[in-house]
C-alpha cells in the first residue's frame, strides 16, 4: 500500500513538473505573454495620446478656441 501512495506521488510531482517546463502554463509561455503584455501597453499609450490630441481638438472646436 505504501509503495502505491509512493508512486501516485511521484506520478503527480512528474505531471506537475511537466506543466511547469513544457505545458500550458510553462515559463516559456510565460515569457511569451508578458511580451504581449508589455507590447498591448506600449500601443494602448500611444493611441491614448492619439485620444487625448482628438479630444483637445474637440474641445477647441466646440468653444471656438484657434479654429
Amino acid at each position: 500500500m505504501t509503495r502505491f501512495f509512493i508512486v501516485l506521488l511521484a506520478a503527480g510531482i512528474a505531471v506537475l513538473q511537466w506543466q511547469l517546463w513544457a505545458g500550458r502554463t510553462s515559463w516559456d509561455r510565460l515569457r511569451e505573454l508578458e511580451a504581449q503584455l508589455a507590447a498591448q501597453k506600449r500601443l494602448n499609450a500611444e493611441l491614448r495620446a492619439g485620444n487625448e490630441t482628438l479630444a483637445a481638438e474637440l474641445y477647441s472646436l466646440e468653444n471656438r478656441r484657434d479654429a
